[in-house]
């Protein structure tokens, strides 16, 4: 119940040696527990820096954390959810890249784009147009790998991504200018 006061001891304590076994993933775990996701991905990054050996593990906690916070996104369908759940998932991928990583970053981005789909329409914003593009870089780089997760969601992402496309394209030409 002292979570502050935990993560506080074990970051002195990773200072003093930062290969205590267990200390910094126990500290990416109160990190997320706190809120906190950047701090969870930095003991995760120093937990494979500390030991390589660890980066299967550590890349599933992150991809855990990830799949929590986007099933949080689905049902908030709060921006900063969608954000907390990239983060995570990005970090997975950078330690060690998975299709299942790449699914769920895919799966995420197409979601957020779906989202937006409602509001973009009526925006004239060319930054909120950038940012769906953004969104469906990520969908159309991450769903090639991520798609034998499961090829039948792929599949229909996929499908949708030329729509998407030749809206923001369009909306690209008529808005920033």
């Amino acid at each position: 119940g002292q979570l502050p006061a935990a993560k506080a001891s074990l970051e002195r304590a990773l200072q003093l040696d930062p290969k205590v076994p267990g200390a910094s993933m126990l500290l990416a775990q109160i990190s997320n527990d706190l809120g906190a996701p950047d701090d969870a991905i930095k003991a995760v990054k120093a937990d494979v820096a500390a030991d390589a050996s660890n980066k299967d593990r550590d890349a599933a906690f992150l991809l855990q954390m990830g799949q929590v916070a986007y099933k949080g996104y689905v049902t908030s369908k709060k921006p900063a959810d969608y954000k907390k759940a990239m983060s995570y998932l990005k970090a997975s991928d950078d330690v060690n890249p998975t299709p299942d990583a790449k699914f769920y970053m895919g799966v995420s981005a197409f979601a957020m784009l779906q989202a937006d789909a409602e509001t973009l329409p009526k925006s004239h914003s060319c930054e909120e147009v950038k940012a769906a593009s953004e969104l469906l870089s990520i969908v159309s780089s991450t769903m090639p790998q991520g798609g034998k997760v499961n090829p039948a969601a792929a599949a229909q992402i996929r499908g949708a991504v030329p729509a998407f496309q030749a809206f923001i394209d369009g909306s690209i030409k008529k808005f920033c200018k």
